[in-house]
């Protein structure tokens, strides 16, 4: 068995600036996609802001059904309970 790699980390340099700074106003995607994903149906197509942004990062899921790597800017969003529900 090999050795598991030090630096286990998914955090990933970007050359490409972020698309979004903190406290943009931002529409989710509204379609429905195959598999898993890390929207969650209930915040498809709602209002919400960006609160931080977390440079670049890989997403497991693609990286997982051997997509690559292929790192993007990471956001978090806050959305008001009434847009939501």
């Amino acid at each position: 068995m090999g050795e598991a790699p030090q630096d286990r980390s998914i955090r990933r340099a970007l050359e490409s600036a972020p698309g979004f700074v903190v406290g943009d106003s931002v529409i989710t995607v509204s379609q429905s996609v195959p598999g898993h994903t890390r929207l969650p149906a209930y915040a498809r197509g709602k209002r919400g802001v960006i609160t931080a942004s977390h440079d670049g990062w890989v997403l497991p899921d693609s990286n997982a059904h051997g997509r690559g790597e292929a790192p993007e800017h990471l956001y978090t969003l806050r959305f008001d309970g009434a847009d939501l529900w």
